[in-house]
């Protein structure tokens, strides 16, 4: 989960790990960075505004270094998703929403990654 809220990770993290997920969390797309280079994922969960590397960036990264992730990321933000990556599909859960709506798309994602 990468997000520079951190009330809204460690609120987020608690549902999702009571609901059966194991959480990582990242404050920016470059710390994300740094994880995703050294573990494995099942998915990102991730907003779009952050500072110094925001969503955007942190997409392009892991289509260009981590493809087989490209289509297991979920946008969770106050910003309407960009072109770029509504044009590719990127799923997008506006904030702010409860968990249980984040919890619903990322088991989507997960379901359809895994079968």
């Amino acid at each position: 989960m990468v997000d520079d809220e951190p009330t809204l990770r460690r609120t987020l993290r608690r549902f999702l790990e009571r609901s059966g997920c194991i959480v990582t969390e990242a404050t920016d797309g470059r710390h994300a960075q740094d994880l995703l280079r050294n573990d494995t994922f099942d998915a990102v969960v991730s907003d779009l505004d952050m500072s110094p590397e925001d969503g955007v960036a942190l997409w392009r990264w892991i289509t260009a270094h981590r493809p087989e992730l490209r289509g297991q990321v979920l946008i969770f933000s106050g910003r309407e998703i960009p072109p770029e990556l509504a044009d590719h599909g990127v799923p997008y859960v506006p904030k702010p929403s409860p968990p249980a709506r984040v919890w619903a798309a990322l088991r989507a994602i997960l379901e359809s990654a895994h079968g």
